[in-house]
Order: C-alpha cells, then structure tokens, then sequence
C-alpha cells in the first residue's frame, strides 16, 4: 500500500495545487488535513512537490477572506513540512514564506500568534541548519525581521501563557542558530530570559530554551546572564518538580560543559551543594544526570570538585551499593570515578590506594582487589605498562608483606597481583618469585606457587621461554611438607595442563608418581569433630584429591599420549569408591577414557563393574534432608552414564559381569527409567553430532 501510495503522490499534488487557491475555505483546509496525512504516512514525501504547494500556503496566510481557523490549518500544516524535509528544499521558496509568518507573529488573535511562533522556530532551523555551510543559503536577510517579530511577543507581559512559552522557545532556537548575527541585540535579549526564568509559570521553558542557547555551536556570548542564572538553576534543584529538575541538570551540565571557564568556584559550589540529595535509587534518571553534571565539573572546575566529593562520595558509594543500578546510571557512576581518579584530586590516586593498604587493615581484601584491578588495566596496553613500571618495585614490596597473612582470600588476591605483575617484567620478576619457594613459611611458598598460575594462559605470551625453563622448580612443591602447598602445586599443575601443555609435557615423568600419590585416601587427615551431641567426620585431604582427580582428568585431553594407561586407570577405580565429588570425576573420566581407550577399558571392565553397583545401590536414609536425596539421584545418573559408555564399546557384551549388572539395572523400575533416559539422551547427542 505504501509503495502505491508513493505513485499516486505527483497525482495527487496536481490535483490540490488548483483547489488550494479556491475562495472556499473548507476546501483548502480539506487539502491541508489531506495533506498532513500524507506527510504522516510518507515523512518527506513532499519534497519534489514544495514549489506546487507554497503558492496555496502563501494565498491562505494573505488573503484576507481566510478565516483564523484556515490560518492555523496552514500554519500548523506549514510547521509540519517544515520539520519533515530537508530544508534545503524550501531554500528557493524562504521570501516568500518568510512575510507571512513574521505578520502571523504579529496577529491578534492568541492561536495564530502561538502557531506562527512555532513555524518560525522551524524556519529558524531551515534557513540556518547546523552542519551546513553559510554559503549555502542566504539566511542574513531574514534575521532581523524574525527576531523582532518574536522580541516583540516575548517582552509582552499580559499574553496568553501559551504564545508567552511559545515565545521563549522560538527566541531560544533565533539565539541558538542565529545568535552570532545578533550579538547588538544580546544585551537586551538575555535579560528578559533571566526575568522567566524566575517566574514560576515559565521557568521550566526557560530552562529548556537556556539550555538550547547555551548548547549553540555558535558559543553565544551568554556573560550578561551567566553568573546570576546559576544560583537561580541550582535553586530549582530543591524543587519538587522532576520535569524541572531534569531540564535544569541538563541545562547545568552544557553550562559547565562550554562556559565552565566563565563560572566562578561559588557558581559552581552553589550547585554541587544541592547535588548530593539527587543521587538516590529512586530516581535513576536523576541520578545520571547529576553524576554526568559532576563528571563535567570534574574536568573543568577541580578544585570545586575536590571540596564537594565530601558530600558527593558518600551518596554515590550509597548508590553503587544498590541492586538497582544499571544502565546509564552505572555508566555515568563509572564515568565520574574514572574521571576523579584521573583529574588527580587529593585522596583518589595510585599513591593513596597504596597507603590505604598499608594503614587500613580491615579493608586490606578490597584494598588488594583494586590494586589488583589497577595491575590488570594498566598491564593491558604499552602506554599503562610504562605508567605502571616506576611502580613495581614498591607493588612487590607491598605485595610480598601481605602474602604470609592468614586469611586465604587475602592471600589469593595477592597471588593473584604478583602473577599480573610478573607478566609486565618477567625478566627480573620471575627469579624474585621462585626465590621465595625457600622461605620458611608455607603461606609465603603457597602465595608463591598460586601466582605462577596466573603468568600462564592458553595464548603465547613473552614469558614463555623463561616459565618453561622454571616450572619444574615451582611443580616440585607437589611434595611439599605442607598440605595447603601441595594443594595449590597441583592446581597450578592443573592450569599448565589446560592452557599450556607444552610446559609440563616432559616433567610428567616426576610429577606423575607424586600426583597419584594425593590420590589416595589418608586415615591420618581424616578427624571427628563434635558438634553439640553429634560428631561429623571431617576429612582434611578431600581437597588435595580432589585437585590431584581434575588433574588427572585435564591430562585426558592434553597429554593422553605420556600416560601409562593401565597405572590411571588403577587410580580411577579408587577414585570410584570415594567421596561424592570424586566419584563424580571419575565417572566423567570413565565416559571418557571409553571413547579414547576402549581396548584397556575393557580389559579392566570386570574390576569397574563392582564401584558401580555399589553406587546405584546406596540408598540414602528416609530422615535425610532434600538435597541428600537430590545428590544421590545425581550420582546414580552419573554412574548411569559411566555404565553406558562401557555398552558402547564394541566386545563389551562379552563381559558376564557387565551383563549380569544390565540385567540388575533393567530390573529396577527406577534405574531403567533412569537408563532409558541417559540412553534417549546419548542418541540424540549422536545424532545432532553427525548431522
């Protein structure tokens, strides 16, 4: 429908351009709403048409038989086309546009005068449009006509309140496009905006027309207004009118922005005081446009800056703090900080949160996760590496103070910063860091050992060749005295095997004894606790085989071809018969080790029945809580899965026991729906992998 519209528009435009200058006025105004239509439909659909419509508008607006109705039509209909096409459409046509409308401004009657007022807004915008060059059109003829016709109804004091707001903003719009053609007439001008804007009934379209002005890329001399138009705007911010508190943000943020040179500090503290109450979850919207304010004043006006964030930083702390902040609002948040920590005001930079760290212990842990979220900024580009580099010695000094403490988390966190810190200078870094493997304390040694793990990821990086020739030294702590140390040796381990094989391919011969080793269940990490009248068995060496099984279980993908098959698989089926978490490793390795070893599996496959059955057979006891029960039916799929990857490898039928567990499988109600299920779920699988 559209598109025929399209073709029957120069048909249509023939057929009005005779009856838009009949005498009956209810023809014409039928062909202005016909009209106002079309434009509605097809935006810009009259462009190729302007020079077949302007004689019916120019008629309508001077001949004197039309009623003020018809001048409206036409005004309003004028208004439209206006905002809807280029404008360099209705260049050829603005002589004579331009007398009717300014005699509009002038007329009588209220409702003219207000819909003449918004055309010539629109005019404005046509003869000078922004980003076009002056050369284009020849726009200085019709400043002066247009800005009297409109003086004159601004100064008016006993209008209507509609052609009064009217007015304001067709004044606002002269100023903002045609301001530097008028800097004679700015004196006189400026003021009157002032006197609205302390008037209550036409102060939230000053604002608005202010901030239109004051946004020119023309900067218009505003001096004669700037200094006693800031206390009145930051008054508004008290005012219990969101509409007017939105403009006058706005309004403050482009002041600040292109005349914050011109404000005076009390300007400017007069409004970050009214500020602060502004920044509250209950008004996002509000919210970023106060922080975006005070982003602005931090760029231009520091030292103001400086003095406010006393008031300002304890309602935006209290903000970030909400679950509701997001969007614009978390930008304009994260904007404002990144702008104070780079303006240098006092008690925001590097050298503060390095004091901080030392004189705050409380907050050492947050205090290490900034540190550590500065590292990893900075390390990220050549210009930050070489900001951060006057800095590492005393980082690592700071760092290394804090790697004995207690608290883990603590000592996670700075494991992690010496990692980040290594990578920006691995040359002199990476010996400090392995020198440390010989300090007495296994906090000290386990830090030591955890940071390594972060020099190490799945892309090449320069510190490569020298991890290479040292990761052995930092491995070897896999027989460590201390257990947490052992722990953390084969998690690092466990990373290496990940992301970079190649670095621990040909120590797998010494570490390999040593990992098994953790694998094994130790009575003499195993004690009673008691808690009240019961007692609960707490084993400390659950972790450490737990971290020994995921290693194992890495080493299937990266370094299948150094394994001795037979010896894993003795160390899966003890894994089969332990905790929860384990047995669920080693039933994924089952999975696994069915599809890449089929032949040993099933060399073995008797001995792996038995854990097993044992699994699906365990029944939690009927007073457990609900999640007992989930995790044992967790298990049992898990087993379940295990028992189908052993079906699908070829000769597997031939086993008795395997058969002989099928049946006792098929036979329980509950396994087989279990089975079928896990089976359903595998041939779909296949199917999609091969499609």
């Amino acid at each position: 429908p559209v598109n025929l519209l399209t073709t029957q528009i120069p048909s249509i435009v023939r057929a009005l351009h005779k009856q838009l200058k009949e005498k009956s006025v209810k023809t014409r105004q039928g062909c202005f709403h016909l009209l106002l239509e079309l434009v509605a439909v097809l935006p810009g659909a009259l462009s190729d048409h302007i020079s077949a419509i302007v004689p019916g508008i120019q008629f309508s607006l001077g001949d004197k038989s039309s009623t003020s109705n018809m001048k409206i039509d036409t005004l309003a209909f004028l208004g439209c086309i206006l905002a809807q096409h280029p404008p360099k459409v209705f260049h050829p046509h603005i002589h004579v546009l331009v007398p009717p409308v300014v005699t509009a401004v002038g007329d009588p009657f209220y409702k003219i005068t207000s819909e003449a007022l918004m055309v010539t807004q629109q005019l404005v915008k046509v003869i000078r449009p922004h980003g076009v060059p002056a050369s284009e059109f020849e726009f200085r003829p019709y400043v002066k006509d247009i800005y009297q016709c409109t003086l004159v109804r601004l100064k008016a004091a006993d209008i209507d309140q509609e052609v009064k707001e009217r007015a304001i903003s067709c004044m606002g719009q002269i100023l903002c496009s045609l301001g530097d053609e008028l800097s004679q007439q700015l004196p006189q001008c400026l003021p009157i905006f002032l006197d609205r804007l302390r008037n209550e009934i036409t102060r939230l379209t000053t604002v608005k027309a202010y901030s239109l002005i004051a946004g020119s890329p023309l900067r218009i001399d505003l001096y004669t207004i700037l200094g006693d138009s800031m206390p009145i705007l930051a008054s508004f911010l008290r005012k219990n009118q969101r509409a007017l508190k939105l403009s006058t943000l706005t309004t403050l943020n482009v002041l600040v922005t292109n005349y914050g040179h011109l404000l005076s500090q009390e300007n400017i503290s007069g409004v970050l005081t009214e500020v602060p109450p502004l920044i509250s979850e209950s008004d996002l919207h509000i919210s970023q446009l106060s922080l975006t304010l005070l982003t602005s004043v931090a760029k231009i006006h520091k030292d103001s800056m400086a003095q406010a964030c006393t008031s300002t930083l304890p309602a935006i702390m209290v903000l970030i703090r909400s679950p509701l902040l997001q969007g614009g609002a978390l930008n304009a948040t994260l904007t404002l900080l990144t702008e104070l920590v780079t303006s240098g005001i006092k008690g925001m930079g590097f050298k503060d949160l390095f004091q901080e760290i030392q004189a705050n212990p409380k907050r050492q842990y947050l205090l290490l996760h900034s540190l550590k979220e500065v590292i990893s900024c900075e390390a990220g580009s050549p210009t930050g590496v070489e900001a951060l580099r006057p800095f590492i010695s005393s980082i690592w000094t700071l760092l290394f103070s804090h790697c004995e403490s207690t608290e883990e988390g603590t000592r996670n966190v700075v494991a992690e910063c010496l990692g980040k810190l290594t990578l920006v200078d691995p040359l002199h870094l990476l010996p400090q860091l392995k020198d440390y493997l010989n300090s007495d304390s296994a906090f000290a040694r386990s830090t030591v050992v955890t940071a390594v793990k972060f020099t190490i990821s799945d892309h090449p990086q320069p510190i490569d060749s020298q991890l290479r020739g040292c990761i052995g030294d930092f491995l070897r702590t896999v027989q460590d005295p201390d257990l947490n140390v052992r722990r953390v040796a084969l998690v690092t381990f466990n990373s290496a095997a990940h992301n970079k094989p190649s670095l621990i391919r040909d120590l797998l011969e010494q570490i390999l004894p040593r990992l098994y080793n953790e694998t094994k269940v130790r009575k003499e990490l195993i004690r009673e606790v008691e808690m009240g009248p019961f007692k609960h068995t707490v084993d400390d060496g659950l972790d450490i085989r737990k971290a020994a099984f995921e290693c194992m279980y890495t080493l299937l993908d990266t370094c299948l071809d150094r394994l001795d098959i037979f010896e894993f698989l003795s160390h899966v089926e003890d894994g089969l018969k332990d905790h929860y978490d384990i047995k669920m490793l080693t039933f994924l390795m089952l999975v696994r080790l069915s599809s890449l070893c089929p032949n040993a599996i099933l060399q073995r496959v008797d001995i792996l029945v038995e854990p097993l059955r044992a699994t699906l057979q365990t029944k939690v006891k009927a007073n457990s809580v609900k999640q007992e029960f989930e995790k044992q039916d967790e298990l049992k799929r898990s087993a379940l899965r295990a028992v189908a990857a052993l079906l699908s490898i070829p000769d597997s039928d031939k086993s008795p026991l395997l058969s002989e567990f099928l049946a006792q499988i098929k036979s329980s109600p509950e396994l087989s729906a279990m089975f079928d299920s896990i089976q359903r779920d595998a041939g779909s699988a296949e199917s999609m992998d091969t499609s």
